[in-house]
């Protein structure tokens, strides 16, 4: 069966998929980055085609702002600053 019509992936095609290293994979799973699901079939790992291309459009953005910013300031008040004329710590 060609790739393109598998249901399960193995890590290296989809690391092929996602465009990343198949090493980073296995960190995302460990560290519960970006909370790629996937399965595990005994000692294998697998991911499904559909999971995949849901996690992609769900991180599919139609502007530059990330939200990583705004969110990362507003966490640290530190960095927050309300008056441009003084300069951040």
């Amino acid at each position: 069966m060609p790739p393109s019509e598998k249901i399960l992936l193995t890590e290296p095609e989809a690391a092929f998929v996602l465009d990343v290293e198949p090493g980073s994979l296995a960190v995302f799973r460990c560290t519960g980055r970006h909370e790629i699901p996937f399965l595990k079939i005994g000692r294998n790992v697998r991911y499904r085609r559909s999971d995949l291309e849901a996690w992609l459009t769900s991180r599919t953005h139609t502007t530059g702002v990330t939200g990583e910013k705004a969110s990362f300031e507003s966490s640290h008040p530190v960095w927050a600053n309300p008056d441009p004329r003084k300069k951040r710590p």
